[in-house]
């Protein structure tokens, strides 16, 4: 069986995320309020390896926001990385007022740049 979404924003459309956390999919969970932890997208691409030819430090502070994908930004509002699309969820997490921050859990420039970040949502 496979997946009857077309990998867009728009199949979210029906999901109402709760500030309460008792409301969501068949699973009763909120995947809104959920914390997580995740490799980034095109770390070698994003805007801080561009200026910095490096990658940022362990605990350094990330947010998320919504730009043509789901960004990772820095301190500095550098883009630092995208969130995998098993995450275009968040999108409308965050048009419905969700905010998103957390640190760096890891991050590498070698064999190819690479970070982790555990993230949390803020209401």
């Amino acid at each position: 069986m496979g997946s009857s979404g077309t990998g867009s924003f728009s199949d979210y459309s029906d999901y109402k995320p709760s500030n309460s956390g008792n409301q969501g999919g068949s699973s009763g969970e909120d995947r809104c309020n959920r914390a997580f932890s995740t490799r980034l997208d095109e770390v070698g691409r994003s805007d801080f390896f561009q200026q910095n030819n490096d990658v940022p430090s362990t605990n350094s502070q990330v947010s998320i926001t919504m730009g043509t994908r789901l960004e990772v930004r820095d301190a500095d509002n550098i883009v630092i990385g995208f969130l995998p699309t098993s995450f275009n969820y968040l999108a409308l997490c965050i048009s419905y007022g969700f905010r998103y921050e957390g640190r760096v859990s890891s991050s590498t420039i070698s064999p190819v740049p690479s970070i982790e970040v555990d993230i949390i949502p803020l209401t």
